[in-house]
């Protein structure tokens, strides 16, 4: 890949998913609709995020177990993300145009995205494969633990079932990253054992 293209990479993958939000926190006593759009306007983005990272697979190769997680994850996103969204109309209805966040998060959370993807673009083989599957534990639990806090406290049943059937789903995914994160452990230590001693 020349230096243009990586640089034109680098910098879609840091923004990519980010939208205009309002410096926060949430307005002292915020009520329960405000919470939920918040917490939802998060989820979404999030989703929408990790809809994309199947994208990294078209500029770097990893091993096809790990590359059909990867896929698995994206196509998943993508799909909870439509779902999702449609049922803002409500009853009662989601705005999900801010997360309020406060500045120094968005400042945190940028830091981090583009730290990631700059690790994982410089990264290959098998140092690569682990930090890929080690984002995804992180983000897979993330979204698995938003979408129950939301459903708690939600009152449309429709959005409530969807918010679940992510959890679920997630947390299917974040057990199929860790047993891959298993499986590489496995081989190092198999390498490691087999590996000739020196006559130290």
């Amino acid at each position: 890949m020349n230096s243009l293209r990586l640089l034109f990479v680098v910098s879609l993958l840091a923004v990519t998913g980010c939208k205009v939000v309002v410096p926060g926190p949430l307005p002292e006593h915020a009520g329960p609709a405000l919470q939920r759009d918040a917490g939802h306007a998060l989820l979404l983005d999030t989703l929408k995020d990790e809809a994309r990272v199947g994208g990294l697979l078209s500029i770097k190769t990893v091993p096809p177990e790990t590359a059909t997680l990867i896929r698995r994850i994206a196509t998943t996103s993508e799909r909870s993300a439509k779902a999702l969204e449609s049922l803002f109309a409500g009853p009662p209805p989601i705005d999900s145009s801010r997360t309020w966040l406060p500045l120094p998060e968005i400042e945190a959370r940028d830091w981090i995205a583009n730290r990631t993807t700059i690790a994982l673009l410089g990264g290959d083989g098998r140092t690569l494969e682990v930090d890929l599957i080690l984002s995804q534990l992180k983000v897979t639990d993330y979204i698995a633990a938003l979408a129950a806090a939301l459903s708690k406290n939600e009152p449309s049943s429709s959005r409530r079932e969807e918010l679940d059937r992510i959890r679920s789903e997630y947390v299917a995914l974040h057990a199929a990253f860790r047993s891959r994160l298993g499986v590489l452990a496995s081989a190092a230590s198999a390498e490691k054992a087999s590996a000739p001693k020196g006559d130290g």
